[in-house]
């Protein structure tokens, strides 16, 4: 008797581990990400984001209070494309289950003031290359517009980077 109790208890734990651990671990999963931030001299309610999914896209008004401030969550089930509608110009980013992203900047000074920051170690730095690569495409465009030489293309890339 007290082996077959022996037994069933085994068999009771194997059970629990194998089907009880892996339905409390997918529980715990975060399956979300966090705009967060300030905008100074804004005189607006809400800015614009889109989050590219799988097959569509979905919109999001990311409302500003009085103070400038705003936070959203917005779910996600994995790596996820996001683009920011800012000062008429449109930036995409990428964000992950778990990451809360700051914004900040000064609504009358956006280049000189948009920052961007995460929570993840190294995502700051993932986010500041993504806007050097904005600056230089803008350079590119302008660039292409108009017939310079090779030097001052070299000197507005060099004063490009060195703004960032």
């Amino acid at each position: 008797m007290i082996k077959s109790i022996r037994l069933n208890y085994r068999k009771l734990l194997i059970s629990l581990i194998t089907f009880g651990l892996p339905v409390v671990a997918f529980s715990q999963v975060n399956s979300s990400y966090i705009i967060r931030g300030n905008i100074k001299n804004y005189d607006q309610t809400y800015f614009g984001m889109v989050q590219d999914a799988f097959l569509d896209w979905k919109n999001y008004n990311i409302v500003v209070d009085k103070e400038g401030n705003f936070f959203r969550e917005i779910e996600t089930e994995s790596l996820q494309d996001f683009i920011l509608e800012l000062n008429n110009e449109t930036y995409t980013f990428f964000a992950k289950p778990g990451d809360t992203i700051t914004l900040t900047w000064d609504h009358k000074n956006f280049s000189k003031t948009f920052a961007i920051q995460g929570n993840q170690k190294g995502r700051t730095g993932e986010y500041k290359a993504i806007l050097e690569l904005f600056a230089l495409e803008k350079i590119r465009d302008k660039n292409q517009e108009v017939k310079i030489d090779s030097s001052t293309k070299f000197e507005q890339l060099n004063a490009a980077y060195n703004e960032l």
